[in-house]
């Protein structure tokens, strides 16, 4: 299987070199319950978050320094569930924490999301 655009392996290396050993066997499991739980896919798909990526609300600012970290900022007043369902903007958020989360690997020390 592929979790959060990598396939299992890959996805349990990264998230043992960015957690404590033993909170990734917790954070692991929360995940897998999670998307399971509520239907979601293992990774998030494009196609499921076009309508909230649209909106602006999530905006991915990538570090304007090597010393500096990614930034993820959510601008609360565009959020508009008359456009797009809350999962859909929680789908997105996922999205762009998956896409660092596969960007982090570049980096020996984690260069993390602020």
């Amino acid at each position: 299987p592929v979790v959060a655009g990598l396939p299992l392996p890959a996805f349990w290396r990264q998230l043992q070199r960015l957690s404590k050993k033993e909170e990734a066997d917790a954070l692991g499991q929360k995940v897998l319950h999670f998307r399971t739980k509520y239907a979601w896919p293992l990774t998030i798909p494009s196609s499921d978050i076009m309508s909230a990526a649209a909106s602006e609300a999530f905006q991915f600012l990538p570090p304007r320094s090597p010393t500096w970290r990614p930034m993820l900022v959510i601008i609360p007043r565009l959020l508009c569930t008359a456009k797009c369902p809350m999962e859909q903007y929680h789908k997105l958020a996922m999205f762009m924490l998956e896409a660092n989360f596969r960007a982090d690997m570049e980096y020996p020390d984690g260069a993390g999301l602020l």
